[in-house]
């Protein structure tokens, strides 16, 4: 592809990969149905090897952490997560790492439905 793709979270646990010239969903990314996509962040490949090694990060509003590969599969494929961890405060660590927050106890004050609040 020659346009950019964004990656769009939503509240039915998937990630869809927007193509930007024509709009159009070229693919799907599964996720967890149990919780909306609350957080993506990007992890690029190293200098040199192009988007196709790129990661996607994502965090839903159950606690659930995914990991996707998608540049590798075909296009308009439901791509399933490479890695997929469950537990309490993994969607409030994605959040926090995605705004340059490190700190795991800030992570753990930041965690949805916990009652904290910064």
């Amino acid at each position: 592809m020659t346009s950019p793709v964004l990656a769009i979270g939503c509240a039915d646990g998937m990630v869809r990969l927007v193509h930007l010239a024509t709009l159009r969903v070229v693919g799907r990314l599964a996720g967890n149905p149990k919780g909306a996509i609350s957080c993506l962040m990007v992890l690029p490949s190293a200098a040199g090897q192009g988007p196709v090694s790129d990661l996607l990060v994502a965090g839903d509003t159950s606690g659930a952490l995914m990991v996707w590969a998608p540049f590798g599969s075909p296009l308009g494929a439901e791509v399933p997560p490479k890695l997929a961890l469950n537990g309490g405060c993994l969607a409030g660590l994605c959040q926090c790492a995605a705004c340059g927050i490190i700190d795991a106890s800030v992570a753990r004050a930041r965690r949805p439905g916990s009652g904290n609040a910064l």
